[in-house]
C-alpha cells in the first residue's frame, strides 16, 4: 500500500490490512499517510529505485499498439495502459510519480 500509484489500489490494500488487524490500520492512519504512502507524499519520491529481473522478463510478453507516434496502448497480462511518451505519463500513474519510465512505457 505504501507503493500504491492509484487511490483504488491504496484503498483495496488498506481494506486488506483492516481485515487482518484494525490496530495496524489505525496506527498507520495516526502516523499520517503523507509520511509513508506514495500517493499522499507531498513530493515525488523519484529517488526510490527497484530492480526486478521478473519485470524485465515479463516486459517481453507485452503487446503494444501505437495510436500515434507518441501515444500507445499497452496490454500487459490483461491490464490495459495508455502511455504518452511525449508528455511522460501513463494511466498506471507510475511514470508521473517516479519521474522515470514505468514498465509499460
Amino acid at each position: 500500500m505504501a507503493k500504491a500509484y492509484t487511490q483504488n489500489e491504496f484503498d483495496m490494500l488498506m481494506e486488506k490490512v483492516e481485515k487482518v488487524d484494525i490496530r495496524v490500520k489505525n496506527y498507520l492512519e495516526e502516523a499520517g499517510r503523507d509520511k509513508w504512502a506514495r500517493i499522499y507524499a507531498p513530493v515525488n519520491r523519484a529517488w526510490t529505485m527497484t530492480s526486478n529481473i521478473a519485470e524485465s522478463i515479463n516486459s517481453s510478453f507485452v503487446e503494444v499498439i501505437p495510436s500515434t507516434e507518441y501515444v500507445h496502448t499497452v496490454i500487459d497480462q490483461g491490464w490495459r495502459f495508455i502511455v504518452c511518451i511525449e508528455k511522460k505519463n501513463c494511466s498506471c500513474k507510475e511514470f508521473q510519480m517516479e519521474e522515470i519510465p514505468c514498465p509499460s512505457a
